[in-house]
């Protein structure tokens, strides 16, 4: 069987048989902090049910009196953002 040279190199010497299990420690390692990290994508905290649920209760609020038509806005606006 024909070999490179550069295989015969690293096969016999010692710290090949020591540097693929630190990579492979290493690759595991990251895997964990990284799998242990919470994502840095946004997620969605509202959905378009809740959303209309919190615009039908300031509806209703408004409706009773509760709050005035500029809280109404200004609420309605912090929803829909």
């Amino acid at each position: 069987m024909i070999f490179w040279p550069w295989y015969q190199t690293i096969v016999q010497s010692k710290w090949f048989i020591f540097i693929i299990p630190l990579i492979l420690i290493a690759v595991i390692v990251w895997a964990i902090i990284r799998l242990a990290q919470p994502s840095a994508r946004p997620t969605a905290t509202h959905s378009p049910d809740k959303i209309s649920q919190a615009v039908e209760i300031l509806n209703v609020r408004l409706a009773k009196g509760d709050i005035t038509e500029e809280e109404y806005e200004r609420i309605k606006s912090r929803i829909m953002k």
